[in-house]
């Protein structure tokens, strides 16, 4: 249903669709990698079209089962993609054809006007560029928090203005307890994961403060900062 006077119109620039080659290039902007060519813009207009969901299809070409594809959504609308102000979003799942379903997107960006795409990278191999440290997610301000555990995790926006996601990847499949809390130590969420090696965690905290997010496998545990303002 959709309420008279609100709009949702979108296009694309008409560029090819494919998974790209992995990004190697070094010395670029900060922007996130392996983002396929084609873009969309998504204007919305009215009282409430921020409260309609949609879903977005992606349709069967991927090359094979390792490649893992995400949407990208820039909020500010410039297309630019830079890891400040993405919000990132696996999919929900797939049919016999190999389509790719997203699920209940709201296309709430301030100002009305946002600009998508998708992402593509193998598992395993899926790495924030070095260029890219404008998230920090780590201890040193690495977005991925390299150290010689076995979890490796990115937090990113941070700092975020209530919303965030969690990239984590596991050496193998594994269960994965998500928890927050705020600085007084009280426990704010948890959430369980299913097993897999590759997480993709999304949440939304909506005072502002300090929050400390921790990441327990069954033999090991991660804290991460998040500064909401």
């Amino acid at each position: 249903t959709i309420n008279h006077g609100d709009f949702l119109v979108w296009g694309d620039n008409g560029e090819a669709l494919g998974v790209p080659e992995p990004d190697t290039t070094t010395g670029a902007p900060a922007v996130v990698p392996n983002l396929i060519d084609r873009r969309w813009q998504m204007l919305r207009s009215g009282a409430t079209p921020h409260l309609i969901p949609t879903q977005l299809v992606f349709p069967g070409m991927l090359p094979d089962s390792s490649v893992v594809l995400t949407l990208v959504r820039d909020t500010t609308g410039s297309g630019r993609f830079h890891p400040d102000s993405v919000i990132v979003y696996h999919p929900d799942s797939t049919d016999a054809a190999g389509n790719l379903y997203f699920n209940n997107i709201f296309w709430s960006s301030a100002g009305g006007r946002e600009v998508f795409t998708f992402q593509a990278f193998r598992q395993g191999v899926f790495v924030m560029s070095e260029q890219q440290t404008g998230h920090p997610g780590g201890d040193d301000n690495d977005p991925w928090d390299q150290t010689e555990q076995r979890i490796r995790c990115t937090l990113f926006p941070n700092p975020t203005p209530g919303y965030y996601s969690l990239i984590i990847a596991l050496p193998e499949e594994e269960r994965v307890v998500v928890t927050v809390f705020d600085q007084a130590g009280r426990e704010i969420d948890q959430q369980v994961l299913p097993p897999a090696a590759l997480h993709h965690h999304r949440g939304e905290l909506p005072h502002k403060g300090i929050y400390l997010i921790n990441v327990t496998t069954s033999t090991e545990s991660r804290t991460l900062k998040l500064i909401v303002n």
